[in-house]
């Protein structure tokens, strides 16, 4: 029997009986590694350590590593949580004695009081009706739809020389149960900021009302009504300095820099007094045919572990101020989030759109796509000390021989 590089070990002189032990056995060898990572996963989530590689939370900061798809990461992410509350669910996964889809349903269900009997249940019980269970535990009532009410009040007011908007209003009874449905909902895919700060509860219901309006606005089909129009002010460099809303509201030349990234330009004349003279008629800031085929290409966010596929925004890598061509290799898509990291938040992004990128952080840490090749001596001792074979001296990672 051979291993060579990274070739599987041949079992074709084995028999049927064999091959069901190496099955098994290896299979609890591959929980007891993965009870590791999640014990690993979940003391990232304690320490919101995500934060730092800018993701939002553990099951994206998984993604970024690994490669992992989103129920896969989420799977993993919510299990390595409970596995803290349910150490003899955690010990029995481990031992092999259960699957991980068995342990995730019943990582769902049991409580502390509840964990020792679950687990035992979970060897006996199919994957199928654990799953069900799960299920209904976690089933939500739809909010009942009903007619608009006499009594709803929605008002706002730009505060603090136009830099914040207040609102405030009220909603019947039924209408404030889909209102708090659908904000919630978005608020709970967040956890921190472009800043890589947590974000509390309130901020994380602000951002989601946005996000609807967004989402509103997105699906309007006359792109007049539906834009948000912006005067920005030049200076004689021609430099951004700042912008203002004609609805209300002033921004920094930071934000109107990441605005501009995408977005349609009016080009306006005006008087000594500021008055408009000329209108010009409305430009792409990224032309039709790039923003097709970056669409095309780019389906979701291209930050690593990030999969979000709504307003999503075009960006330069090398940014036009800085001599940036409109390129397939140049432009690439992020979501709004990420795309602040860019221009707000001290990030940059390095490589071509079209290939292989790479994410600084501030400090000057490199985050990359996907998993690291096993360290030298990782699979040194994978080879060696667990499977019984030699390893050859020199390349790395080494080439096991016969």
């Amino acid at each position: 029997m051979e291993a060579r590089g990274g070739t599987a070990t041949s079992y074709e002189e084995h028999s049927t009986e064999s091959l069901t032990r190496c099955v098994t056995q290896l299979h609890g060898l591959h929980n007891a590694l993965l009870r590791e990572l999640l014990a690993v996963g979940a003391e990232i989530d304690r320490r919101n350590a995500f934060t730092s590689d800018g993701c939002k939370t553990t099951a994206a900061w998984l993604r970024a590593h690994l490669g992992l798809s989103i129920k896969t990461s989420t799977a993993w992410a919510e299990t390595a949580v409970a596995f803290r509350e349910l150490p003899h669910l955690a010990a029995t996964f481990a031992a092999g004695e259960i699957s991980f889809d068995k342990a995730a349903a019943v990582a769902q269900i049991a409580s502390a009081d509840t964990d020792e009997a679950f687990a035992e249940e979970a060897k006996f019980r199919p994957v199928t009706a654990l799953e069900a269970q799960a299920r209904r535990h976690k089933r939500v009532s739809a909010a009942t739809e009903e007619r608009v009410r006499r009594g709803r009040a929605l008002s706002w007011s730009w505060r603090d020389d136009e830099s914040r908007l207040a609102i405030w209003g009220s909603l019947t009874a039924e209408q404030g149960s889909k209102f708090i449905k659908a904000i919630d909902r978005i608020a709970e895919k967040t956890k921190v900021n472009e800043d890589g700060q947590l974000m509390d509860l309130t901020t994380k219901r602000a951002d989601a009302l946005v996000e609807l309006a967004e989402t509103r606005i997105a699906e309007d089909r006359d792109p007049d009504r539906a834009t948000v129009l912006i005067n920005v002010d030049l200076d004689t460099a021609g430099s951004v300095v700042r912008g203002e809303a004609l609805e209300g509201g002033v921004f920094s030349s930071e934000v109107m820099q990441r605005i501009m990234c995408d977005c349609r330009v009016h080009a306006v004349i005006n008087d000594a007094e500021g008055t408009p003279l000329v209108v010009s008629d409305a430009t792409s800031s990224i032309p039709g045919w790039l923003s097709k085929l970056v669409a095309l290409r780019d389906r979701e966010c291209r930050f690593p572990g990030c999969h979000n596929t709504k307003f999503l925004d075009r960006h330069h890598i090398e940014w036009r101020t800085h001599g940036g061509k409109h390129s397939a290799d140049n432009v690439g898509r992020w979501c709004r989030m990420h795309h602040r990291l860019f221009h707000e938040g001290g990030w940059s992004v390095r490589g071509k759109a079209s290939g292989d990128l790479e994410f600084i952080r501030p400090d000057g840490k490199v985050i990359r796509e996907g998993p690291p090749p096993l360290d030298y001596d990782v699979k040194k001792w994978l080879w060696e000390d667990l499977m019984g074979f030699e390893v050859a001296a020199g390349p790395d990672p080494p080439v096991p021989v016969g």
